[in-house]
């Protein structure tokens, strides 16, 4: 996307947020982290993972600082989570569990957005939904 920021988005099912074990279990400033990491996966290159490459995780200290928060925080909120079996933590960084099946509707719909291969772009253009066909 040469001089143009990437617009994305991830998937939050209002009924777990606001009544599901991340609201009752979490302190406010955990939630936040909870939800901050939440984007880091989404915009990572693997989606549903916060690691540099497929191989290699982040810093602590690099994900405390990306979120501004203090590392007791990030890493009080990590094993509150991976408790709730929220993210799974290894060698290759942090993984958000469940993403696909949080995300799959974004992701199913994801070949709609943009014209695939061979097929004529102006096609979305003329639809209901045209205007917002990436271009």
């Amino acid at each position: 996307m040469s001089g143009q920021a990437r617009m994305s988005w991830i998937k939050l099912w209002i009924d777990d947020c606001l009544e599901g074990p991340i609201r009752f279990k979490l302190t406010p400033d955990e939630r936040s982290v909870y939800y901050e990491l939440e984007l880091m996966a989404g915009k990572s290159e693997t989606p549903g993972y916060i690691t540099q490459d497929e191989q290699t995780p982040y810093p602590s200290q690099y994900i405390a600082g990306v979120l501004n928060i203090s590392l007791e925080l990030l890493e009080r909120s990590l094993a509150k989570l991976q408790q709730l079996n929220k993210i799974a933590l290894n060698d290759g960084g942090i993984r958000m569990l469940d993403w696909d099946k949080h995300q799959s509707e974004y992701q199913r719909q994801k070949k709609y957005r943009t014209p695939q291969p061979g097929q004529n772009p102006e096609k979305y253009k003329r639809g209901k939904y045209g205007h917002l066909v990436q271009h």
